[in-house]
């Protein structure tokens, strides 16, 4: 693995700064604003009942922030999940902080035959990881993290 597949990268709107930190908690903010409206409301809470009853050592998905490893996740998170999103450089300001490191493919459940909370164990446990047809080789990583993360400089492509 190479080092520019370690480097940490995190997915945000345009505009923003290098210098800026980001608090954790956004995405369960706008989760818990939104409420039932929320596309991922009833997941979410899925996940994160299974979370606390069996993994609760790990960040929840509600009250952290989220990074990718590796440029090109990075890119593939973009296209297929935010494209109108940039993609920044990022560092952990807490490294102390707990995080949980999955394949960001397993937030809903694979091939139609799992359940959600099927899909939520794999999600908690990282025991699968999805092979993306196109591209065998990517590795989709995404690691939770209870720091705030600062914002380096975007990536251009």
């Amino acid at each position: 693995m190479s080092a520019e597949d370690k480097k940490l990268y995190h997915c945000f709107e345009s505009g923003i700064q290098p210098g800026t930190i980001i608090q954790p908690g956004r995405f369960g903010r706008r989760i818990f604003a939104d409420g039932i409206a929320h596309r991922r409301w009833s997941a979410e809470l899925i996940y994160e009942i299974v979370r606390f009853e069996h993994y609760s050592n790990s960040p929840s998905r509600l009250y952290c922030n989220y990074l990718i490893e590796g440029l090109e996740a990075a890119r593939f998170y973009i296209q297929r999940m935010a494209p109108e999103w940039v993609i920044y450089e990022a560092r952990i300001v807490n490294s102390g902080a707990p995080t949980h490191r999955t394949d960001f493919n397993l937030i809903q459940p694979l091939h139609g035959t799992d359940t959600w909370i099927d899909a939520a164990h794999k999600y908690w446990r990282h025991s699968t990881t999805v092979t993306i047809k196109d591209i065998p080789s990517l590795n989709c990583i995404e690691i939770l993290v209870s720091s705030p993360v600062e914002l380096l400089n975007p990536v251009l492509d």
